[in-house]
């Protein structure tokens, strides 16, 4: 215990501060927002209560804290692929939540929702739709992209894509929770993927 003691007291202020954001996230996970007492998480750190507000001014930013460092997950899915063909690219984002959907290992879902269940009066619902916003944007971004090359058409409505896009993940991650897990192993989404892929192709793309 002591040699751990004094392991723990050698973090960095950002080293403690991102591990503290960690087991938040573990323990939302595993007890809903409600469930994440400042007790729960000094235990989950290794610290005492005290010391989480060296570091955090209250409750309420350790959690916001949390939900931007969940949408940092999120965007290791959004960036997973760094294939220059953006028509490919999308194919590859999709494979890679699709994968991490029916292995189990993903990071972000059971926290995502649970955040999404937080009371209204915690703000995080307001929170989480400012960076999903954020989220389409990116995707939009990305499709504009493939229209300058080529490879997506030019009258696509990227913002309407980049929804539609979103549809399809967010089934994936509900279908998850819901253990109705043969949406994504029966590759019924990843039809669903291709058939919105396949409506915004250019011709060169077409498959």
């Amino acid at each position: 215990m002591g040699a751990t003691r004094n392991a723990a007291k050698r973090l960095t202020g950002s080293e403690r501060r991102r591990q503290i954001v960690e087991v938040i996230l573990d323990l939302v996970s595993r007890h809903g927002v409600q469930g994440v007492t400042i007790a729960r998480i000094a235990a989950g750190a290794g610290v005492t209560q005290a010391a989480l507000y060296a570091h955090f001014a209250s409750r309420e930013e350790m959690l916001r804290a949390a939900v931007e460092a969940l949408y940092e997950r999120v965007a290791e899915v959004i960036t997973s692929s760094d294939e220059p063909d953006v028509m490919l690219r999308l194919r590859n984002i999709g494979g890679f939540h699709s994968g991490l959907v029916s292995s189990g290992t993903n990071a972000f879902i059971h926290p995502l929702f649970e955040f999404l269940a937080a009371p209204p009066e915690t703000g995080l619902r307001e929170a989480l739709g400012a960076k999903q916003r954020q989220v389409i944007e990116t995707f939009a971004a990305i499709v504009e992209e493939g229209k300058a090359q080529g490879s997506i058409k030019v009258d696509v409505d990227a913002q309407q894509v980049a929804w539609e896009l979103h549809g399809v993940y967010w089934a994936e991650d509900v279908s998850h929770l819901m253990g109705l897990t043969e949406f994504v192993t029966s590759g019924r989404s990843a039809i669903m993927l291709e058939r919105l892929l396949a409506s915004i192709a250019a011709d060169r793309h077409s498959r």
